[in-house]
């Protein structure tokens, strides 16, 4: 997988600049990336991404994709305890009518700003 960071043409954010993006495990092991340092698995859906490069401030978002193939029907996704260093991402399911914490398969997020 080949993706570079900078200046990009995305129909969704016109404006921003792709920052940093990662992929990961839900077990934390990061598997490729770019302007990312680690990723660290701190709970079940709680992963802190750290960024080799600090973001230009804490204004930036993140786009979040994940892959489960266990069939969960509603994942929900969010960026929490944003810094200029770091990110935590954290990854949840909809089941039962409640939320569940899940650590999925695969997850993408490219941070802009």
């Amino acid at each position: 997988m080949s993706l570079s960071q900078g200046n990009v043409s995305v129909g969704r954010f016109p404006g921003l600049t792709l920052r940093a993006w990662v992929l990961f495990s839900g077990a934390g092991v990061l598997i490729a990336g770019s302007n990312i340092a680690s990723v660290n698995r701190t709970a079940t859906g709680t992963n802190t991404v750290n960024f080799t490069t600090a973001l230009p401030s804490v204004n930036y978002l993140g786009d979040i994709s994940v892959n489960y193939a266990g069939g969960v029907t509603t994942p929900v996704t969010r960026l929490e305890t944003k810094a200029i260093g770091s990110c935590v991402v954290h990854t949840s399911q909809v089941g039962g009518g409640n939320f569940n914490d899940a650590d999925f398969d695969v997850v993408y997020v490219g941070f802009y700003a």
